[in-house]
């Protein structure tokens, strides 16, 4: 035997080894493509599932924005319906963060449901608060559910919604609702204008003036437009109330409130005659959005026809006397002094600047009260906001915020604010000092007068209201035309 020779074997060439080989690929060939094509179905069997829940999120959303527009024109029987959808979603959806959403979503129906229900029950000047009751009840089972579960604006927003529908006063309990930039424009009209379909004690040509200017904003719900349509019938404005309740009628039929203002309509009309009312005072119809009212709150005019319905010919008032020149006063709390440029009523708030320069929370009150101080009112009003969080009940921020609101044009919300203060202390300086010049810019000479007095009551020589009062001396012939109610 040669060298790096092997003897050969008995079983053949090796062809069977090979025949044997090449089946065992071929059989792992199919064997790899039947698990591929076994993969791929199970996959494909999965995809459903996150579909159903980006199908569920997208009815949600849908939800979502039917609610915004059943709010926005008040429509109670959509709102019910809305109501019963979102309970199927919350006791179907498997993912709790949308059950949570639903939660939400419902409870904004019925709080939405429960202020309209206070507002149309006032309107038509009824004693029943059966229904509007009970859905404030509902309402506020509802929130306290999601209270610990779904922190945030909006919640806070419609708490305070029920509370308004059960009666609370928003400006003395929860006054950051009134700010201009509050995340509910439609909840803090309607806080601003309590007074009016509450049936409080007002004077026509008094604030009522101001609110209608308030009301008349550049996208007005149907709850905002109701709450017009009463204050200019408060206003002897019949005509114009009128075309408030036909425009909401053809917006949407047989819409409750609308109804509630078409009989109070009704009736006031009948109770108002010619025969019996020679003239009737009026309130200066605010104009189209964008320009301000050019006629004062206290002319008198003659009374309109309710048929057919027109705008009244306002007729011009006397010339107030002008004003004296008002100094710095020497305390640490805020000025009164004149904004050089008064921004429109109608125009959208601008929003609030951050702050430019942090400082310590305990120094924000004072910090704040100095910007508005130095003209910085958007500033000011900012860290004032925080201030208030921190101590809702401080005098001195309340006053600095209405100063504040006063000149960057918001003379509802800083009138607001004022009457806060003097509910609970009528003798308060800063806030009479305010208070006179909000009034005396509205031509109210004699009740500016009244609170330059009380200021001198408790600083017999204060010199803002010792020049005021000796340039507007008390003219006798006129002095309780302006007294208040």
């Amino acid at each position: 035997m040669s060298s790096g020779t092997f003897p050969r074997s008995g079983h053949g060439d090796g062809s069977t080894v090979v025949a044997i080989a090449a089946f065992v690929g071929i059989v792992a060939v199919i064997v790899y493509g039947v698990l591929q094509v076994r993969h791929r179905v199970l996959t494909e069997q999965s995809i459903p599932q996150p579909t159903l829940g980006l199908r569920e999120s997208a009815s949600l959303a849908m939800l979502e924005s039917k609610v915004a527009e059943a709010r926005s024109t008040l429509n109670v029987v959509a709102l019910a319906k809305l109501e019963a959808e979102l309970s199927t979603v919350i006791a179907d959806d498997p993912l709790p963060r949308h059950a949570l959403h639903a939660q939400l979503l419902r409870a904004e129906c019925i709080a939405a449901r429960a202020l309209e229900g206070t507002v149309r029950r006032r309107i038509a000047q009824s004693a029943d608060e059966g229904e509007s009751s009970v859905l404030v009840a509902r309402a506020r089972a509802a929130l306290d559910e999601i209270t610990d579960q779904v922190p945030g604006p909006r919640l806070t927003a419609a708490k305070a919604r029920v509370r308004l529908a059960a009666g609370e006063d928003l400006i003395d309990t929860q006054p950051r609702v009134i700010l201009p930039n509050y995340i509910d424009p439609e909840l803090r009209l309607a806080a601003l204008t309590r007074a009016v379909w509450w049936e409080e004690g007002l004077s026509v040509g008094d604030a009522l003036a101001d609110m209608i200017a308030e009301l008349r904003t550049t996208s007005p719900t149907a709850l905002t437009r109701g709450l017009l349509a009463l204050a200019l019938l408060r206003a002897n404005n019949a005509a114009s109330a009128e075309t408030e309740v036909r425009a909401l009628l053809e917006t949407t039929p047989d819409l409750p409130l609308a109804l509630a203002l078409q009989q109070r309509l009704s009736t006031q009309t009948k109770a108002t005659s010619p025969l019996t009312t020679a003239t009737a005072t009026m309130v200066a119809v605010a104009p189209d959005p964008g320009t301000r009212p050019s006629v004062k709150p206290n002319e008198t005019v003659r009374p309109a026809d309710p048929v057919p319905p027109r705008v009244p010919t306002a007729v011009a008032t006397p010339v107030v006397p002008p004003r004296p020149p008002v100094s710095e006063p020497t305390t640490t709390e805020p000025t009164t002094t004149e904004p050089t440029t008064v921004a429109s009523s109608e125009a959208p708030p601008a929003p609030l600047p951050s702050d430019p320069s942090p400082v310590d929370e305990g120094s924000l009150a004072e910090e704040g009260c100095k910007r508005v101080q130095g003209r910085d009112a958007k500033s000011g009003l900012f860290m004032l906001r925080r201030a208030f969080d921190l101590d809702p009940s401080s005098a001195k921020i309340t006053v600095c915020m209405a100063e504040a609101h006063r000149q960057l044009g918001n003379d509802a919300s800083a009138r607001a604010l004022v009457e806060r203060i003097l509910r609970r202390s009528p003798n308060h300086v800063d806030a009479n000092l305010l208070a006179g010049r909000l009034e005396d810019a509205r031509g109210h000479t004699d009740r500016a007068r009244a609170h330059y007095e009380t200021v001198l009551e408790s600083v017999p020589d204060h010199p803002i209201a010792r020049r005021y009062l000796d340039a507007h001396p008390v003219d006798a012939g006129s002095s309780a035309v302006d007294e208040p109610p």
